[in-house]
């Protein structure tokens, strides 16, 4: 459930990302990034790591896995944790995570 919307963005776009054992590219740097909400569809947890690349060893938002409390993650001003670099993930098998980017 998306608990947001600031009229901030005028692009949503969806997505849906392979996430491996290995660091993968979730979301590039979008300085127009407005909002962002992130989704674990799988049977596992799994990670999303900040400007860095993303391995077990780095800390980072852990999403819980799907139907878990914990395996939504959500960015906007509002919360207060907005960040327009990239966003990269890993999990310890292969996740999906779905989600939709905001921008301006």
């Amino acid at each position: 459930m998306i608990t947001e919307y600031t009229g901030l963005y005028v692009t949503a776009s969806g997505f849906a990302i392979s996430v491996g054992t290995s660091n993968t590219a979730v979301l590039p740097a979008n300085a127009q990034r407005r909002y962002a909400v992130f989704h674990n569809e799988g049977p596992n947890p799994m990670w999303l790591t900040f400007g860095v690349s993303a391995s077990i060893s780095v800390s980072g938002v852990r999403l819980e896995a799907s139907g878990n409390s914990g395996c939504r993650y959500e960015m906007s001003p509002r919360l207060g944790n907005l960040y327009l670099g990239a966003i990269n993930g890993i999990a310890s098998s292969t996740m999906t995570v779905i989600g939709v980017e905001g921008s301006a």
